[in-house]
Parts: C-alpha cells; structure tokens; sequence
C-alpha cells in the first residue's frame, strides 16, 4: 500500500483510482437526465446538451501555441463571416481518397497508418482568406484561394507552365474549356481553339505533354505534411482528375538538421547547395546524408563528416589512380571479377 505522501506508489494508486472512476464510474442521481450515464461518455453527452440549448457555445483555440507567422507575430484563430471551405469531411469524398492511398505505394510503410489516421479525423477546411498575396477566388472576388487549397494540384500546372513562360498561353484567354480538354479530356480541340484563339495542333502539343507526365508517378515530401498538404494533394486529384490520373506513390521523409539544429536563415547555419557542392563536391554531399539517418528519421548534416568523407573519396581516387598506372604482368581472378564490372 502506500505510506504516505512522498511514496512513488502514489501517483500509480491515482491513476489507477481515476481510471476506475472514469471507464466505470456513473453519474449520480442528482444529474437528473445524466444519471447513470458512464463517465467516460458523460463530457460529450453533456456538452452537446449544453449547445443545443444554448447555454454554452464553442470556443476555438490553437492547440499547439504560440503559432507565429513569417513575420513574428502570434497567430490567432478568427471565425470569418460568409468563409469558404473544402469539404473535406465528405463521406464519399473521403472514400475515393481511401481507395487512392490503398492502391498507392506509400514509403516507407509503416507512415501508411498515418494517412488513415488523417482521412479519419478530417473535416472542413477554409479554402480562401482576405489578406496577403494570391488569386481572387473566382466566384467571390472579395477572398483570396488559401494557398494549401491551390497548390496541391501544382504538378499539373508544370506540364503547361512553359507555355505560359514563353508567351504561348495569356491568362484572359484561358477559360473552363481549355482546362477541361487539356487535364480531363473533356470537349473537343476545334471547340478550345475558337474560345481561346489558339491553333488546335498548339492545343493538342500541350495536351500531349500533360498525358505524358501524368500521372504523379511518384511525390516526395517531409512527414509534417502528412496532416495537410500530402493528405489534401490526394484528396483534390482523386476530386478532380479520373482515377487513371490519380498519384501513384507517396514517398515521405524526415527534415534535415545542421549540427543538430533545424536549419534557418535568422540562425545562420543554412549552406546553399551550390556553395557546398562547389566547396565539397556532390558526392561527398550525397553519402554524407544517405549514411546520416534513415528514411522517416531527421538527417544530420554535419560538415565535418562531409569533409571527411571528401578526404576518403579523394584517397580512395588517387589510390585507384596509382594502381591503374601500375603495369601487372599477370591478373588474379579478383582483378578480372572487378574488371568484368
């Protein structure tokens, strides 16, 4: 038992008495319509009785805070008035991005779960906000498209953004239509060649390049984005484009560190990769972080080690070098096997 105070089995004694009150604990008789409901269903019983009847309201709140933008200052949650939002929680919606994350390779493995835990909880997403740079919502010119909303689909922009850069492609020539031949298939070329005043052989050179680089065949990113950009990548082309389009592979990896500290611009221990190429050369820079961490784990990149590793390489060179020159009368069987290479 426990003795007193100070004696570790106190907290253990605690936790196991507010386990018990909680799974199997009921409310007492003076709760009136809450008597004897579990304890362990009673906060969300009760709480849905105390909205409905407006004696209480919802208050939202970050849960991870402080939450600060670029700028430093602290962010805060704000409920808009006429907002716009992404479904997410649809149940048929969710059902075609299961079905995605099911037939696609996911890498490593064990991250598959987490996806599944995201399509579980995801609900409403606000699609547009009315401050900062970015695209008029089209059919609400008072609100900006938020840009986790836009930018998942960005690879199929890619196939034709050339075009753009080049003077081929005008923004006010581009209309519903032409997005619909070119990423659905959708209409004909003469029908797109008279709203937007380009030659059908233009038009079908860029449907050509879209057909050619899609699907996704694979999408790497880092795992915080699990929760929101990879999940809503999927979720927005199995929306959008047919399931011959839907991506193909998931590949997700950890951040990469600087001596043990997450790299940024105000610590000043960001190394541009042309700088460190130009300085170490790229293969040190290629086995210093493959040999650094696992795929899912955070890469610590250490210029000591890269420099190190620059050293062996350079050795192992001169070496091969030496020996290259060496004239050898005869050949043993490991000279031929490496030489058959």
């Amino acid at each position: 038992g426990v003795t007193n105070q100070t004696d570790p089995k106190l907290e253990e004694a605690t936790k196991e008495v507010y386990g018990k009150e909680f799974y199997g604990g009921k409310l007492k008789a003076n709760t009136e319509q809450f008597s004897g409901i579990k304890v362990a269903y009673a906060k969300d019983t009760i709480k849905e009785w105390l909205i409905k009847n407006k004696h209480a309201d919802i208050l939202l709140e970050l849960t991870n805070t402080p939450v600060r933008c670029r700028c430093g200052a602290e962010c805060v949650v704000k409920v808009l008035n006429n907002q716009w939002f992404l479904n997410y929680g649809d149940k048929d919606w969710k059902e075609l991005a299961t079905k995605c994350f099911d037939e696609m390779s996911i890498l490593p493995q064990e991250i598959r779960s987490e996806f599944n835990y995201v399509i579980g909880w995801l609900r409403e997403r606000a699609c547009a906000r009315q401050h900062g740079l970015g695209t008029k919502l089209p059919w609400d010119k008072d609100w900006i498209v938020e840009s986790l909303s836009d930018s998942v689909i960005y690879m199929a922009y890619y196939t034709i953004s050339k075009y753009v850069n080049n003077g081929t492609l005008h923004a006010e020539k581009l209309s519903g239509e032409f997005f619909d031949y070119i990423f659905l298939g959708k209409g004909n070329v003469n029908n797109v060649s008279t709203i937007t005043g380009l030659s059908g052989d233009t038009i079908n050179k860029i449907k050509k390049e879209f057909d050619y680089f899609y699907p996704v065949d694979s999408r790497h990113s880092g795992r915080d984005l699990v929760p929101n950009h990879l999940t809503f990548f999927v979720l927005n082309h199995v929306a959008i484009f047919p399931e011959s389009n839907w991506p193909k592979e998931i590949v997700v990896n950890g951040s990469v560190l600087m001596n043990g500290s997450k790299m940024s611009k105000s610590m000043g221990n960001i190394i541009p990769l042309r700088k460190a190429i130009q300085d170490y050369g790229a293969d040190p820079i290629r086995l210093a972080i493959i040999i650094s961490a696992e795929l899912l784990q955070d890469a610590d990149f250490n210029m000591e080690s890269v420099s190190g590793i620059q050293n062996k390489l350079e050795s192992l060179f001169h070496e091969c070098s030496r020996l290259k020159a060496e004239k050898i009368d005869t050949l043993e069987a490991e000279d031929k096997w490496i030489l058959s290479k």
